[in-house]
């Protein structure tokens, strides 16, 4: 499925202004964002531990999760976020692909994370599809996204956002044979709070 005009647009804007992004996030020795629900989502992975870093930005996140003994594919469609993330060396293995078309075989992961990177699709079915396609049946996978009503370009950033409620999220997920069993919110940017969701994969 290729990227809308909109989508293309986000992909181009971080290509150009990775750096910027990071520094505005914290730098590259800020502490995971995501620490409480990592911990979770940590002892919950069985088998081999083997978990895709889909949208990952910089791969910061991916660091983390090797350093909790995981094994981690780190992709994202952001030719300059991986190349920052080449320049950071997480240790994670890059590869630089679309979230809506990852070419893996079905099953090769034992769980995906997923964070800030849904909310920049106008249709996130086909993403949803090909996470569920590539996990293994009961795997563990952990998603964020914005809460709110419908779309958005950052005017600062030029970044497409698409804004979800929580219910109707759920409702997503389910219709895509994800469970969700852990729920949460956090503070992101001004009227526009995290929503986080810990699922399992029924297939």
């Amino acid at each position: 499925m290729p990227l809308t005009e909109r989508e293309k647009q986000t992909q181009e804007k971080y290509n150009v202004s990775a750096r910027e992004w990071l520094e505005h996030s914290g730098g590259p020795d800020r502490p995971c964002f995501w620490g409480e629900e990592m911990n979770k989502f940590s002892p919950l992975l069985t088998g081999a531990r083997k978990v895709l870093e889909a949208g990952c930005g910089p791969a910061t996140d991916g660091k983390y999760l090797i350093e909790k003994g995981i094994k981690c594919i780190s992709t994202d469609y952001s030719s300059g976020m991986l190349k920052l993330a080449q320049e950071l060396k997480t240790n994670n293995q890059l590869l630089q692909m679309d979230i809506q078309n990852l070419a893996f075989a079905d099953n090769s992961f034992d769980g995906f994370w997923a964070t800030a990177c849904l909310l920049h699709l106008e249709n996130p079915e086909k993403a949803i599809n090909e996470l569920l396609r590539v996990t293994k049946n009961e795997g563990i996978g952990f998603i964020t996204i914005k809460e709110g009503d419908g779309e958005f370009i950052d005017p600062r950033t030029g970044y497409y956002f698409h804004y979800y409620k929580h219910s109707d999220f759920v409702r997503k997920l389910r219709h895509f044979g994800l469970e969700t069993f852990d729920s949460g919110r956090k503070a992101g940017t001004p009227n526009h709070d995290y929503l986080t969701y810990l699922v399992r994969v029924n297939k």
